[in-house]
């Protein structure tokens, strides 16, 4: 389900789609209890209703909240309104993933240094093939839907 600019979900305005893919869709919206602009990451419409799924999406999203490093994303809410599963990370500006690589591909040392990192913190919480991508971050990329990498 597409969400559209200036509709709510539970206490976050939407301001403008960011990002889709098979994962879901990602908007840039507004926090109304907080008073700031966040990322919300909204799961397909099937998700929240799959029992499985669901729970599956509650334990990553406590998981990725439970970690702290300077590469992730903070995760600052997530659930299921309006038969929406949803997670809240903060919202990253800069270029993306896909416009990053349109520039050329990172050196390959730095690329095995970044991706040992998050392997060893991911395996560390019980989160082995699962989308890294959605909860990673660079210093010049923002939160992206993706499928698993």
């Amino acid at each position: 389900m597409t969400l559209q600019a200036g509709t709510r979900l539970g206490s976050y305005d939407i301001l403008v789609a960011i990002g889709a893919g098979g994962m879901g869709e990602v908007y840039r919206v507004r926090d109304t209890r907080l008073n700031r602009d966040v990322a919300i990451k909204v799961r397909p419409e099937d998700f929240a209703f799959d029992a499985n799924r669901r729970a599956r999406f509650e334990r990553e999203a406590q998981a990725v909240a439970a970690l702290s490093h300077p590469n992730m994303l903070a995760i600052r809410d997530f659930g299921v309104q309006e038969g929406m599963a949803y997670a809240v990370p903060e919202l990253l500006d800069g270029e993306t993933l896909r416009e990053r690589v349109q520039r050329g591909a990172l050196p390959v040392k730095k690329a095995i240094e970044v991706a040992g990192v998050y392997r060893q913190r991911w395996i560390s919480v019980g989160l082995r093939r699962r989308s890294v991508c959605e909860y990673v971050r660079k210093k010049s990329s923002r939160a992206r839907a993706c499928d698993h990498v």
